[in-house]
């Protein structure tokens, strides 16, 4: 049992007693037809761990493109998804060089895209260090809006349906 279903209070008393917890991940947009997960688990006794990789290992743990990171702030240490640093390189390149051959309507369209990408935290720090970049190659056009990812609290119930007609 992974006990995916537990309130942050469950997983910190599941802690103190030396127990794992684990977080179920999904990614499912409307209409998809199919839903991608992930499920991450903490140190500890009570799981069944032969086919459970640590993020420990090398190289960082990736999913759908992205790779997972421990992000520091002044509230303490989460975990955030962001973009690998091989896909910065590329799109801060990209920017450079439309910028420079003042390919104004592609970089625009690059920049709409890096807005598209998913809202977590980690990605939007550097989707808006990209939008900058472009401001000082001399993007002079509107910036497009960075949307954030809705996340649902711990333990929330998922509602499923059993078809499109539910």
């Amino acid at each position: 049992m992974y006990y995916i279903g537990c309130t942050p209070a469950q997983r910190l008393t599941r802690k103190q007693k030396g127990l794992a917890s684990a977080l179920l991940v999904m990614y499912w947009p409307p209409e998809a037809q199919e839903v991608h997960w992930l499920l991450l688990a903490t140190d500890g006794d009570g799981l069944e761990t032969e086919h459970l990789r640590t993020t420990r290992e090398k190289p960082r743990l990736r999913w759908l493109g992205y790779e997972l990171a421990r992000y520091v702030s002044q509230d303490g240490v989460t975990w955030t998804w962001r973009r690998p640093r091989e896909d910065m390189a590329d799109l801060h390149a990209l920017i450079a060089s439309q910028a420079n051959l003042r390919h104004l309507t592609a970089l625009a369209g690059t920049l709409e895209r890096i807005a598209r990408q998913p809202g977590f935290h980690g990605v939007r720090v550097q989707s808006w260090s990209l939008l900058q970049e472009a401001r000082r190659r001399g993007f002079e056009g509107e910036l497009p809006h960075l949307f954030f990812v809705q996340k649902l609290s711990h333990g929330d119930r998922l509602e499923l349906s059993g078809s499109k007609d539910d």
